[in-house]
């Protein structure tokens, strides 16, 4: 992913080794392995096997479909529809497997609608700013300037590979929180996928600003990590 978007690779690892990060990594459920496929899916994104990949964290996580009109964003039809196909052949056996052990091939998708949307929905619960500060940290600090040097430096050149870069992150970074605010109850995991858009405007920042600021964060998150278990527990 850092060489295909050109960005500082050492920055860009070391910078999303947050402590939410970190925590919620190997303490809940399929985030890592989602949220890996979901980067694998941008690293090919012009490319037809970014489908794959997409079908890939799609099983991982069924919430991560919404990330599917990201495969259009291509200029080739042919590749968008070889995407799309590619999306689907990962997914066949698990609807197979779904039918032949409960007769029908939606069984999963339907029980996770139903235990997370519709037999939740009168727990409806307001969009918690608290979630999202624990879920970005300090990449919310890096991020904002990041963005907006992302912003100045493509300005003058929106047909620009480095344009189509800032819009599919930034998209991500949209369907994230859309994601989230959708969801009747939320809670901070819903947010993970947050850390890859956002340590993808630090690194700009950091790289354009002081490349050994770097090593502040990483001691801010060695030090938080012990902290942040406690409180991810009880959210």
């Amino acid at each position: 992913f850092s060489q295909k978007f050109k960005i500082d690779q050492t920055i860009f690892y070391a910078i999303s080794l947050t402590p939410f990060f970190l925590i919620s990594s190997f303490t809940v459920g399929t985030e890592l392995l989602s949220l890996s496929l979901l980067m694998l899916s941008f690293a090919y994104f012009d490319s037809t096997i970014s489908g794959l990949f997409m079908g890939l964290t799609f099983l991982t996580r069924s919430t991560n479909l919404i990330f599917l009109p990201l495969l259009f964003i291509k200029k080739d039809y042919k590749k968008i529809a070889f995407s799309i196909l590619l999306f689907i052949l990962p997914i066949i056996p698990w609807l197979l497997f779904n039918y032949y052990h409960t007769g029908n091939m939606f069984t999963n998708l339907m029980d996770g609608y139903a235990s997370q949307i519709k037999f939740r929905s009168y727990m409806k619960m307001p969009f918690n700013i608290f979630h999202v500060l624990m879920a970005a940290g300090y990449l919310l600090i890096l991020a904002i300037p990041g963005i907006i040097l992302n912003i100045n430096r493509i300005r003058k050149k929106l047909l620009s590979k480095e344009a189509l870069h800032f819009t599919l992150i930034f998209l991500c970074l949209t369907l994230v929180l859309y994601s989230y605010i959708k969801i009747p109850l939320k809670t901070s995991r819903y947010l993970y996928n947050i850390i890859f858009p956002l340590s993808y405007f630090s690194t700009i920042f950091i790289t354009k600003f002081n490349k050994k600021l770097i090593y502040v964060f990483i001691a801010i998150s060695v030090i938080l990590i012990f902290k942040l278990r406690k409180i991810l527990s009880s959210t």
